[in-house]
């Protein structure tokens, strides 16, 4: 059978139609051995910015071919070290190059570090075009009339056009980069807002596999819950106690995307490994007891030194204290009927703190000296702070805003301390303030300098505190189970009792535990003199008793 002019014509159209859109489809792919130079510096300059230290970005030897297509995958070995935060950003940027061409993270290794740091170790694939591949080579039909014959090779040249225009389709369908990008995102929005410290990710498309550890019923079930999310399909979650805490393992696999979320700065959920992260203080506790006169008992147990300060302050209110920053230490205190000073002798006595004179106390290492600043009349506007370890210049900025007044302070003010005071005046605490840290201050009109005049600058011109490594602490007590509750202390004036419980991850920090408090899941039903009732969610009485 001859081939029509009209099948000839036909098939001479449907590869036109073909070569354009096998052209279009090269868009995203460009020849191999020509990927590195203008991408890598886009990337370099990304990580520069993004403050990724120590940053390479490394063609490896070699390339494979993409099996029944013209394409090929290069590979690229990028390095480096920076924050969390950063880090994830700069892997985000790579992302968005995907628009421009096909790439994917093909393994990543996160790893915690020193500091707030974690190391990047992965393997970025880009696909290329061969330009040197024989999928594509013509094939010339042998035998029959010259038309048929080019008929069949304009029907087998469409054929094969096609067949890679779909393979390159299929390719940017398969390979996503935003994949893991927002899987990250996903997990440090839950995680890093909860009492779970990641020391290890490792990523082989698409397998993820997570090493951390967590604190509490409630950051455990964060884990479990965000790993059963629709982007994550989960094949193994493994569980050891450490310590106060639990260390877990995770295994996922990455679904599709849920969808591109825009570039948000996430929340760091490394955290530095330490074997000491989740043991109780080993610290020795002073002891130090006193039976008096007055209508106070508090009875604290292996606590730091500012928390007897801040059950004083919550007990007797009228007394506020300011604690300077060498003030430290554990111990175990029993006052049975005592005043506010004879609490104060007796922990002087002990030589764990030593108080000024009142209303509101600075507490000193050892016996204070005479305050920097001369006492006078107090009019500011009264302020509650109960602040354990604040940085001094944070605070500060706080009193900027509620005076009114432009604070200056020399840039060498620098450190942390502890202040629980209850609708004291402003001034005052102010003032108790630049005592504890050694310091006068000057008005002059809407200004306060701190200090010698010509070394103080504005507040704004101070560097806010870098913190350390993240801390893993649950700060929140409507997270802490019954199962997870802390019984830090128990006070009262009167017959009056209040319980005082133990921020989980933390041997500082402690929250009042009123009646009717609501926990996780459980409300605090009674307090008593020794011991504290929990009632759960499901109507059972958990005593938790005074050791």
């Amino acid at each position: 059978m001859r081939a029509q002019s009209s099948d000839l014509d036909r098939a001479r159209a449907e590869l036109a139609d073909a070569e354009l859109a096998y052209e279009k489809s090269l868009i995203l792919y460009p020849g191999c051995g020509s990927l590195t130079d203008d991408f890598e510096r886009a990337v370099q300059n990304q990580a520069k910015k993004l403050n990724v230290s120590d940053f390479t970005l490394t063609p490896r030897p070699g390339s494979e071919p993409v099996p029944a297509s013209p394409f090929r995958i290069e590979r690229m070995q990028l390095r480096g070290l920076g924050e969390f935060g950063d880090v994830e950003s700069l892997l985000h940027r790579i992302s968005v190059l995907r628009h421009s061409r096909v790439l994917d993270f093909e393994t990543l290794h996160l790893r915690a570090e020193s500091g707030r740091n974690v190391s990047l170790d992965g393997t970025l694939a880009m696909v290329c075009w061969d330009r040197n591949s024989n999928f594509l080579e013509a094939v010339m039909p042998r035998g029959g009339a010259p038309a048929e014959m080019e008929l069949a090779m304009y029907r087998s040249r469409s054929q094969q056009l096609r067949a890679a225009n779909t393979a390159a389709k299929q390719l940017e369908e398969r390979i996503q980069p935003r994949r893991l990008v927002d899987a990250l995102l996903a997990l440090a929005d839950v995680w890093g807002r909860s009492a779970v410290g990641l020391t290890d990710l490792r990523y082989t498309a698409s397998a993820l596999t997570l090493q951390g550890i967590v604190l509490g019923i409630s950051a455990k079930a964060a884990v479990e819950g965000s790993l059963r999310k629709p982007r994550f399909q989960l094949t193994r979650l493994d569980w050891s106690p450490t310590g106060d805490c639990h260390s877990f393992t995770a295994v996922a696999r990455l679904t599709a995307s849920a969808g591109n979320a825009d570039e948000a700065l996430p929340m760091n959920m490394f955290i530095e490994r330490d074997t000491k992260l989740c043991n109780s203080p080993s610290t020795p506790a002073a002891s130090v007891a006193k039976r008096g006169s007055g209508p106070l008992t508090l009875h604290l147990r292996n606590v730091d030194v500012s928390t007897v300060f801040l059950a004083l302050n919550d007990l007797s209110p009228a007394d506020g204290f300011i604690l300077e920053p060498d003030v430290s230490g554990r111990v175990n205190v029993d006052f049975d009927g005592v005043t506010v000073d004879e609490a104060f002798a007796a922990l002087s006595a002990a030589g764990v703190a030593f108080a000024t004179p009142g209303p509101l106390h600075r507490i000193c290492r050892t016996a204070c000296d005479e305050p920097t600043v001369k006492p006078q009349q107090h009019k500011g506007e009264p302020v509650t702070f109960s602040i354990a370890e604040g940085d001094v210049i944070d605070v500060l900025r706080v009193f900027e805003e509620v005076s009114g007044f432009a604070v200056h302070a020399p840039r060498d003010l620098k450190g942390t301390f502890s202040v629980y005071v209850a609708e004291a005046p402003w001034d005052a605490v102010f003032e108790g303030i630049l005592s504890a840290f050694d310091r006068t201050y000057t008005i002059d009109g809407a200004n306060v300098y701190i200090g010698d005049r010509a070394a103080a600058v504005p507040l704004e011109k101070h560097v806010s505190v870098i913190s350390g490594p993240r801390s893993l602490v649950e700060h929140d007590p409507t997270k802490i189970a019954a199962a997870d509750f802390r019984l830090a202390g128990i006070g009262g004036t009167n017959g009056t009792w209040k319980a005082y419980g133990r921020l989980l991850g933390s041997s500082k920090l402690v929250f009042v535990a009123d009646p009717e408090m609501s926990l996780l899941d459980a409300s605090v039903s009674a307090v008593a003199a020794d011991r504290v009732t929990l009632r759960t969610s499901g109507g059972r009485d958990v005593v938790v008793a005074l050791r």
